[in-house]
């Protein structure tokens, strides 16, 4: 008896692994192209409902299936021999791709450590990685991802042994992670301006700054770079910023000074350049030092809102500040 009690709960782990698997799929929508052990076509009946747990049960039941791609419009279902990764998987809205557990190889997308092959690699952001931090940089340089899913995909990233909803940003080729937004008139306090929203929609305010030293320590490079966004157009480049000099400051800060492309917005393009952000008092959380074209006699320099607690931000000549950093 005591025997059949232990295969019984054996077999319901199992199960439980295998559905897990099926109600984890990875972190963008699409199919895997390449590798396909068997097709089932679209069921002839309009209702589609289910097919993806029915496609997930035939994987489970089929040798050598690794991952399957099931298709939420039309029920079609594909098995795979192997794991997508970001250079591999091709994006459609219409398919969500599911990873069985203990199949993926580097570089490939998982759900846990234990579904990593390689030894010395583990689940990082969902994909099968040494590395300890997982940045969009990450995800578009090295993963390859590209510009495959567009230039401002969300996807998972890894920081601080946390599990990270990452908005990028892909520019020129390269990623930048977007670790802070912030719109107009939405109230926010001091205790969440480091973190809030930690799974924003593409326009939210949203904070990650409390993982900014853990990803910039995550680069051997001497410099990173920061761009900030101003309304649609205004922005701010800092192409080489020392990486010993944090992101936010806690002290007013005159220094680096970035690259001011001031677009459509009158009262910006008065400005020749503005510092990073740093912490402020009062009603202003976060600030940055900016540098009139023609210098007053108060020395040239004003400071400017990028997050109050009464949502105003620079004087209300803008109506977003969003912070992106490319470590």
């Amino acid at each position: 008896m005591v025997r059949l009690v232990s295969v019984a709960l054996c077999l319901l782990a199992v199960y439980l692994t295998y559905a897990n698997a099926c109600r984890e799929t990875v972190p963008l929508a699409g199919y895997l192209e390449q590798d396909v052990i068997t097709t089932i076509a679209a069921p002839r009946q309009r209702d589609v409902s289910g097919s993806t747990c029915h496609c997930c049960a035939l994987c489970y039941k089929t040798r050598g299936c690794a991952s399957l791609s099931a298709n939420t419009t039309n029920g079609e279902c594909r098995l795979h021999s192997t794991v997508a990764g970001y250079d591999t998987l091709t994006p459609d809205s219409s398919w969500k791709y599911f990873v069985m557990p203990g199949h993926s190889q580097h570089h490939q997308f998982c759900r846990q450590d234990s579904d990593c092959l390689v030894k010395g690699e583990f689940c990082r952001g969902r994909v099968c990685t040494n590395q300890t931090t997982v940045t969009c940089r990450t995800i578009v340089e090295t993963f390859g991802a590209g510009t495959r899913f567009g230039r401002y995909p969300f996807s998972h990233g890894w920081a601080s042994s946390t599990l990270l909803t990452l908005p990028c940003h892909v520019r020129n080729g390269q990623g930048f992670t977007r670790l802070f937004r912030y719109n107009q008139n939405i109230i926010i306090t001091r205790e969440m301006l480091d973190f809030f929203n930690p799974n924003p929609g593409s326009k939210e305010s949203h904070s990650l700054l409390r993982f900014s030293d853990a990803i910039i320590r995550s680069s051997s490079e001497p410099t990173y770079q920061v761009l900030m966004r101003l309304d649609m157009g205004p922005e701010v480049f800092f192409s080489a910023v020392p990486r010993d000099l944090p992101l936010v400051a806690d002290e007013p800060r005159r220094e680096p000074w970035g690259t001011l492309k001031c677009g459509k917005v009158e009262a910006l393009c008065l400005l020749s350049s503005i510092s990073l952000p740093f912490r402020g008092t009062g009603e202003n959380l976060l600030l940055v030092t900016a540098v009139a074209q023609e210098t007053p006699v108060d020395g040239g320099t004003e400071t400017f809102s990028l997050a109050r607690t009464d949502g105003r931000l620079f004087h209300n000549q803008v109506d977003r500040s969003i912070i992106f950093v490319r470590e």
